[in-house]
């Protein structure tokens, strides 16, 4: 009876599993990655750009081979890992041939593009992958940034459409709900992105451009809006959830990127006609549901919605500068808040929609200003704090108004509420990266004090946005990733500030005893950071647990450590320390196992974990960049061996656990 219990508690967990299998070999498969963009821009020395091209698309390729043997062999997670990573490099490699090698041009990097996607949706096809989808889909805004002329503009554009019909197709085939809603949000962001690149090589001549790059918003919101339609067409005008969120997304922002583009180049007037074409158009589909079927469709419902939003795009296009600003702001919390006293989800939905559109035309407003502090103009400091009352207030203010309602159950609500909580630290952030930091050097002290406070701030305010998230019933299972996202972003800026005190010169900085004070304590109570974010998780797995002092401990001891370094009161090489620590942790992980011990497993994957993360924010600096690759790469295939250990033990389990 001990033995079984002993055996029990020593057996590999799920949590370990994850974090061993899952976690640590993905981490692996991405140091590859970077040791291999590291080689090529270090080999240029040894080999000519041709055969560092094919040994980079050899990396890709062995990576998929590998994958597919596990995958056979049944190590599907590992497997997946692995051909995760080779998807991503043949997108890469098409960065790495144009910007690294110099071999390819930007139309013949969107090809290589283009076959890196089709490789990436024949295997989603052939393993019935839809987490492989998403990754072909999302890699492909990679070979974006390899636009160089008009070309490489549109094939671009054309490889993008082609990869959106993949992606739409495999959707409607394999009902894969969840990747119609995230491919018609990717749309929005690749068409900013391309409308970006492409109006910097057409400088002179913006009108083409501007439309074609409509006209692709058009053709790739149709791909995944005409399947909503046509099966709403198939059953009585009835639309699901994902199919509401697909039309709504494509046609809205289609309304807002036509009346932005078409405001900015050819006018009001032109940009008031289109308006009135869109809005006839959603008329007509109007129209059209409710005849076949009834006014009170979904369908029509959603046209409807598109018409008024139309219309109110067309009446804020009369107004210019702030006072657009503030009605579209007013515009979406009168419009979420109607929804919810009258318990419309329609309107619910575009009041979300709009507070998006505010919130860019916001971080417009904030770049305007950028801009002018950049070229010495002057900026009204009353009308930029007007903006920030009128930003914060209505995204608080309507989390606010549904905790007051005790309208707080649906799912809409909580992710509402994080992203009002992430807006606010957005927010924040900005203000003290602009405002504070403008404020503090205009008294004459030393930049880089200045920047290190700064940054301290933005720790303490991120990691308070991760303890407020934890904290709020209201929020339920949504507050433990919204948390542990928050504290995350703040233990990143803590770990910068790091990196500044220790890299900077203390003559440039003039660290003075009380920030030194200062950053110390925020290195300390971090502590309590990674404290609660161990209980989180252990209270939906209450076998790790058992694991939170170790954790706690661990992350003291790295907390110890820089602050010693950061102070030049020790000195040492951080890549010696690092190697020294990711063999401690496969020494402690091998015994672990040899010795059916969990906690020594676990004490090297939290080993293992932390020095992945101190191998970016330190070792990375090292100057010598072929130390770099070797260490990337080295540590990439000690992860991923870790990774292959874990996917053995479970092999092994499944064949006990058949027996």
């Amino acid at each position: 009876m001990n033995d079984r219990n002993d055996r029990q508690q020593n057996s590999v967990s799920s949590g370990e599993m994850f974090v061993g299998l899952n976690l640590l070999s993905k981490i692996g498969v991405i140091f590859i990655i970077i040791g291999v963009i590291a080689f090529s821009a270090t080999s240029g020395y040894y080999l000519s750009g041709g055969v560092r091209m094919a040994l980079v698309i050899f990396v890709g390729i062995i990576m998929l081979i590998a994958g597919e043997i596990f995958y056979r062999k049944g190590s599907v997670i590992f497997a997946n890992a692995l051909i995760y990573g080779g998807v991503a490099e043949l997108f890469i490699s098409a960065l790495i041939g144009k910007f690294g090698f110099q071999v390819f041009g930007g139309g013949a990097a969107q090809f290589v593009g283009l076959f890196a996607a089709a490789v990436g949706f024949f295997l989603a096809n052939r393993y019935k992958s839809m987490p492989l989808t998403f990754v072909a889909l999302f890699c492909g805004l990679l070979p974006i940034y390899a636009i160089d002329s008009n070309f490489s503009a549109c094939i671009c554009l054309c490889c993008l459409i082609a990869e959106h019909a993949a992606a739409a197709v495999t959707a409607y085939n394999k009902n894969y709900r969840p990747l119609n809603v995230a491919g018609a949000a990717l749309i929005c962001f690749e068409a900013m992105m391309v409308s970006t690149l492409f109006y910097g090589t057409m400088r002179d001549e913006l009108k083409m451009p501007a439309i074609i790059m409509i006209l692709f918003v058009l053709c790739a919101g149709f791909i995944y809006a005409s399947g909503a339609l046509l099966n709403g067409a198939h059953c009585d005008g009835a639309l699901s959830a994902s199919e509401i969120a697909v039309v709504i997304i494509t046609q809205a922002f289609l309304v807002y990127f036509a009346n932005a583009n078409l405001y900015f180049i050819f006018g009001k007037t032109v940009d008031l006609v289109a308006m009135i074409v869109l809005a006839l158009i959603y008329l007509v589909c109007v129209i059209g549901f409710s005849l076949k079927f009834s006014s009170r469709c979904m369908a029509s419902n959603v046209f409807i919605n598109l018409l008024l939003a139309t219309a109110a795009f067309s009446v804020i296009t009369l107004l210019t500068g702030e006072a657009n600003y503030y009605a579209i702001h007013g515009l979406a919390a009168a419009v979420l808040i109607v929804g919810v006293l009258i318990e419309r989800n329609m309107l619910k939905v575009w009041g979300y929609v709009l507070l998006g559109i505010a919130e860019v035309d916001f971080f417009i407003q904030l770049g305007i200003n950028r801009f002018y502090v950049i070229f010495g103009n002057k900026v009204n400091y009353l009308e930029n704090t007007i903006m920030y009352i009128v930003n914060i207030a209505v995204w608080l203010g309507i989390m606010i108004f549904y905790i007051a309602r005790k309208n707080t159950d649906g799912i809409m609500f909580k992710v509402y509420a994080c992203f009002a909580l992430l807006n606010t630290g957005i927010l924040l952030s900005v203000i003290a990266y602009n405002d504070m930091f403008r404020t503090l050097m205009g008294t004459g002290m030393n930049r880089g004090f200045v920047s290190l406070v700064v940054i301290l701030v933005c720790a303490c305010l991120w990691q308070i946005l991760g303890f407020t998230a934890g904290k709020m019933r209201s929020l339920e299972e949504a507050g433990m990733p919204a948390s542990l996202s928050f504290y995350g972003v703040g233990l990143l800026f803590l770990g910068a500030a790091n990196m500044i005190r220790s890299s900077a010169n203390r003559n440039e900085i003039m660290l003075d005893g009380l920030l030194i004070a200062i950053t110390i304590a925020v290195n300390v109570v971090s502590v309590l950071a990674v404290l609660d974010i161990t209980k989180q998780i252990s209270e939906k797995a209450p076998k790790f647990a058992k694991a939170v002092g170790l954790v706690v401990s661990l992350y003291g001891v790295m907390t110890l450590t820089t602050i010693l370094g950061t102070n030049n009161f020790v000195r040492f090489t951080s890549y010696i320390i690092s190697i020294i620590y990711i063999l401690t942790a496969a020494v402690w992980i091998f015994i672990g196992f040899k010795k059916l011990n969990a906690l020594l497993r676990r004490f090297g994957l939290a080993l293992a974990l932390l020095v992945s993360v101190k191998l970016f924010l330190f070792d990375f600096i090292q100057e010598d960049a072929m130390i770099r690759t070797i260490l990337f790469i080295g540590f990439g295939v000690t992860l991923l061996g870790i990774g292959l250990g874990y996917g053995t033990a479970e092999l092994k389990l499944r064949q006990n656990n058949k027996k």
